[in-house]
């Protein structure tokens, strides 16, 4: 069985190549192997205007970034469905992905006494902007809990968070030293029942 295999393999690369080399010999334009095998593909400046698009299901993005004190903290993303579109500018390319359905779990602060601050995000759609590192969101629930342990759950007892409300606009920034978060038209309710431990 082996050696029938073998031999077809070597059948079929004896007239591979046989057919390079007449096509190359015997072509009635001239045709250079090497120009063929090395050519560069180029886009014509029709398709360079228009931005590449791909669909992902499923996605999920985890960043550790450093606090101020240097403790490092954990960030989860996840979107059942996105839409990652690469934009051409010149000589560089910009890379955004539009996360529809998305949730943010990002732990704000580890305690020495094994407790953690979590900031939860959800909104129906967000975009994180790969080349600057930063992430914003248009009306977006918002829900800040304080939990034991140091590693980050990515799922949230929805009784336990100590402040929820509802912002306008989300931004947060994964460049530099930190990461850093800004919500604009900010409207919370402290639950009452629900008191930092």
């Amino acid at each position: 069985m082996i050696q029938k295999t073998t031999i077809f393999a070597c059948i079929f690369l004896v007239l591979f190549t046989g057919g390079v080399f007449f096509r190359a010999l015997y072509s009635p334009k001239s045709i250079n192997i090497e120009e063929t095998l090395t050519e560069e593909i180029t886009l014509s400046q029709e398709e360079k205007k228009y931005p590449t698009k791909q669909v992902r299901k499923g996605v999920s993005k985890d960043l550790w970034v450093n606090d101020k004190e240097g403790t490092r903290l954990h960030h989860h993303i996840e979107s059942p469905r996105s839409i990652l579109t690469a934009i051409s500018h010149g000589s560089r390319i910009e890379l955004v992905e539009q996360m529809i359905g998305m949730e943010c779990y990002f732990q704000e602060k580890l305690e020495e006494e094994s407790f953690q601050q979590i900031r939860y995000l959800r909104s129906e759609e967000g975009t994180y902007h790969y080349t600057g590192h930063f992430f914003d969101a248009p009306s977006v629930f918002l829900a800040l809990y304080r939990l034991p342990g140091k590693t980050l759950p990515l799922s949230l007892p929805s009784d336990a968070a100590y402040l929820e409300g509802i912002a306008e606009k989300v931004s947060l920034s994964f460049s530099g030293a930190s990461s850093s978060f800004h919500a604009d038209k900010f409207k919370a309710e402290v639950s009452p029942q629900r008191k930092v431990p």
